[in-house]
Formats: C-alpha cells, structure tokens, sequence
C-alpha cells in the first residue's frame, strides 16, 4: 500500500512539476471580441470593425425567442497570434494563415446554426490553394486547426485569372513580374502609381509621354526611347483585372516591399518632380533627340517635358484601391474558424535548418516562437534532443520554410511578475543557428511591439527605420537653390553639383520607379 502510495504521489510531483516548468506568457493585449444583436427572424449583414463581413440568413440561428447575441474576435496578425496564444499548426504541421475568426453566442447563450452562414474576411492580399480549419480547443485552451475543407469558389478568382490571361497574351513577351526585360519589372507598379496613370499609360503611353509626364517621360528614355505598344481596346474592366493581378503578386512576393513603395511613394514623387525640372534645363536637346513623331505634330514648345509639380490623387488612386480583398468561407457552426494552407505547399518554400539557443539568466524562464509576418506564421519551439537550451521548430531541425522571407524569433515570459521579452530577426536561409538573449522588459514596451507586426497585417517599418525622407520638412533650402536655378539659365556645372545635393531628398534604398540619367544617351 505505501508503495502504491509513493508511485502516486511520484507520478503527481512530475505533473506538477511538468505544468509548473512550462513558463508564463506576458500579459498581453488581446483582440477584444465585438457584441452583435441579432434578430434570427431576419436576413442579416455584420460588418465588424476589422472589416470582415458575416452574412446571417433569416432563421439561420435557433435561439431562445428571435433574438441572439453574437461574440465574434478577429485575429489577423502575428502580433495578435502570439498575444492570444494561437499558433497556427495543425497536427504539427506548419500554417500559414489567411484570417482567424471566432463567432460564438456571448455569455452562456445557447444557439445552433441551423443554416450556412457565409463569412468574408478580409486579406491584404490573396493566395491560390487556401482551405477551411476549424479550431478544436484543449482543456488548456490550446487550439488544434483541424478538418481542412475546400473554400468555395472565390469572387476574385475570375478577375484574378483573367488578368493573368490578360497579362499572358498582350504582355510578357516584353514585361516580368520581378525582372528588367525589353520593359521595366512589373513588381509593386500598383504601389507606385495610380490606376488613371496606368490605365492611360497602358492605353497609349505615348500620350502620356507627350502630355509631360515625369515618369513616362523618363522611362520613355531610360528604355531606348522605344514607346510602349498601343492596348487601346482594353476595357476598364481588363485594366482592373490586369493591375488586380499584379497588385495581388506583388503582394504575395514581397508583403514588406509593397508597403515600403507605398509609404515613399510621395516623397519619390517630389524627389522626381524637382529633378526633372531641373535636367529639363541641362538637357535643352532633348527634343532634338526624341522622335517629335510621337507627338503628333505639336510644336516642342508647347510640349512641358516634366510635371514640375505632382498633380491631385484621385480619391481611387492607389494604393489603398485594390484593398481589400476577401476569402469567402462557409460555416455551419460556431467556435473558431481559420483560412490557412500548409506552409509547406507555398511558393518559395524549401527544405531549412533552424536552431535557436538561448542564453542569458533568464534562459529557463522563457517561450520561444518562430514568426513570420508576411504569411501570418506563428509556431512555438521544443527543445531539441541532446542540446542544452536550444529549441527548434519541427521534429528534429529541419523545417520547410519560405527562403528569404523576413522572420522573427521571440521569447517572451514572466518571472516575479516582470516581463521577459526579447526578439531577433532574420531574413530565412537554407541553414541558421540564432542566439537570444531574453531581458527583463517593460510590459507597454512588449505590447507595443506586439502591435507593429499588426500594421496593415504585416510590419512596416517606421519612417526613420525607412529613411523615407518627408521632403515638406527637410528639403525647403535644397528646394529653394533648385527653383533659382531652374528660373535662370545656369551652366551645366551647376545644375550637376545640384542634381548631386539633390539625392539627399531621395528615399534611401528606395527604387523611385526611374531616375532620368543625367545626360539623354543617343537614339
């Protein structure tokens, strides 16, 4: 008996032990769920204030008399992945994840969806092969995304496909999505200019050229003074299908990069606007060189070679009028539901080692997760056999992931009621072995960093990290020497020591869509 006794009592020590070792997240900032008053009776559209949209039919929903209130929570990025403890695996399989949501009865209502009920959730861009999970919760809360299910058809999967079609027949034989070919790469265009512009660029640029353009005047040069073929018969709907298509690759190429084009996109603007003018003036020629055919006759005189200042955006302008796009899904009952596809199954993914060691006072004290924000990733570390403090992903240390994706590895935990935190982040090769160092951190520190990989469902950095120069703050001397140069006739000495000074209005690693050289080469 006493045997007995001492076996149980050792079997519960290293439970105890076991749940007692596993150490604590932060506290942090969860999404908070919205509250919805529903009359079952009646046809019914949530719209959320995360945008997604839950379509409810009349007598969908069983409740007591005819109305209900419905709980929904919205997770849509790593940050708030990590602050709710969701991790998106399904039976230890990598995720990548299109939207997470959660519709529920609030409080201890009890309702039953009698009929589908069609949910929209909104995506900053949309990726072919995505399927339906729905969360099975542990008794510890974790969930397990299981039951994958085709989605049904897509509202964008015609326009999508059309405009690869569209793109296929009329434009790859000079054009590539992320390569210079006998015209420039394709990649981010929709974050760079505006639909009017590429619409009548694409129509006829060689309209747009002799109206004065900045941009279509130096790619006219910078691409041998060959105009663009003529697509006049494309309808408006065709150019959308078109820069839909684009603006969706892009994104699912280069998430971070779309945003950064986005965010320079003005300062690029007045950076090309003030060096136009001024090479105007250097290269008094240029006429000469082009061929005046192209504009149809009118006289070069009365032809302004560069906009010397950006025109008004249109309220449709992009960026921001491809977005957003929307994953339709179907439930038939309530509690989590996730679009994801395995990680596995994504473009650019290839077979990685990944170990992470973790030093530090604080080593024991801590989770370690592996995030990818681009592609909504989030999996937390095991220990890894015969390796002190070292944690990878998978079983063993290889794990397929995205190559060159930007990642982050985080610890984070509590002890004596400080916060833990630490992050590093890497861009994701075919081997890697990372150290982490976890610190005692504030906690606002912590949640507010949580909060960056939120930005617009990806993290963008800020403007310093950007080096996006806001040129109505910095460039008022340099735009000031420019104007009088541009309003005398200077000699081409000084114009050039200006075009020099004048890089300094340039975003720092950022491709402005074209820089006019500095001297018109030879037709």
């Amino acid at each position: 008996m006493s045997k007995l006794f001492l076996s149980m009592l050792l079997l519960w020590s290293c439970y105890a032990c076991n749940t007692a070792d596993k150490p604590r997240i932060p506290h942090a900032d969860k999404p908070q769920p919205e509250l919805f008053s529903v009359n079952t009776d009646r046809d019914t559209v949530l719209l959320t204030g995360k945008g997604a949209r839950i379509h409810i039919p009349a007598n969908a929903i069983r409740a007591e008399g005819n109305q209900v209130q419905l709980e929904v929570t919205e997770v849509y990025d790593v940050g708030e992945m990590l602050a709710s403890g969701i991790q998106t695996v399904s039976d230890h399989q990598l995720l990548s994840s299109g939207g997470m949501i959660n519709i529920r009865p609030a409080g201890n209502a009890t309702a039953l969806i009698l009929q589908p009920i069609r949910v929209e959730v909104p995506t900053p861009f949309w990726q072919e092969g995505m399927m339906h999970y729905t969360g099975s919760t542990d008794e510890e809360g974790n969930i397990n995304w299981t039951n994958p299910e085709p989605l049904p058809q897509q509202k964008i999967q015609d326009q999508f496909d059309k405009g690869r079609m569209l793109l296929e027949q009329n434009c790859y034989s000079c054009h590539s999505i992320d390569k210079r070919l006998t015209g420039p790469a394709l990649l981010h265009v929709t974050a760079r200019r505006d639909w009017k512009w590429l619409y009548a660029f694409i129509r006829n640029s060689e309209a747009v050229i002799a109206s004065g353009d900045l941009e279509a005047s130096c790619l006219y040069v910078d691409y041998n003074m060959a105009a663009m073929t003529k697509y006049p018969a494309l309808s408006d709907n065709d150019l959308e299908s078109i820069c839909l298509y684009i603006d969706q690759v892009s994104k699912q190429k280069d998430l971070a990069g779309y945003y950064r084009v986005q965010k320079a996109r003005d300062t690029c603007q007045q950076y090309l606007a003030v060096r136009g003018a001024l090479l105007a003036k250097r290269n008094q020629a240029l006429y000469q060189v082009m061929d005046t055919t192209l504009f149809k006759g009118t006289p070069p005189s009365n032809v302004p070679l560069y906009n010397q200042t950006p025109g008004d955006d249109d309220a449709r302008n992009v960026p921001g009028y491809y977005n957003p796009v929307y994953y339709d899904m179907v439930i038939s009952a309530f509690g989590w539901h996730n679009l994801d596809m395995l990680l596995k199954n994504m473009p650019g993914v290839g077979k990685t080692r990944l170990t992470v060691t973790v030093k530090g006072a604080h080593r024991k004290d801590v989770q370690l997760f592996l995030v990818i924000p681009e592609l909504r990733v989030t999996v937390e570390g095991a220990p890894l056999d015969g390796k002190a403090d070292t944690y990878s992903f998978d079983y063993g240390d290889e794990i397929r992931l995205p190559l060159n994706r930007q990642a982050w590895i985080v610890a984070m935990g509590e002890t004596g009621g400080k916060t833990l935190f630490a992050k590093t982040g890497f861009s994701i090769q075919l081997a890697q072995q990372l150290i982490i160092t976890p610190e005692v951190s504030k906690r606002d520190v912590f949640n507010k960093w949580l909060k960056t990989l939120g930005m617009k469902l990806v993290q963008i950095p800020d403007e310093e990290s950007l080096n996006v120069v806001d040129v109505s703050r910095n460039d008022s001397l340099l735009r000031k020497q420019a104007a009088k140069l541009i309003e005398g006739n200077p000699d081409t000495k000084r114009i050039d020591a200006m075009l020099r000074l004048l890089q300094a209005l340039k975003p720092v690693g950022m491709d402005c869509g074209c820089d006019m050289p500095a001297t018109i080469p030879d037709k």
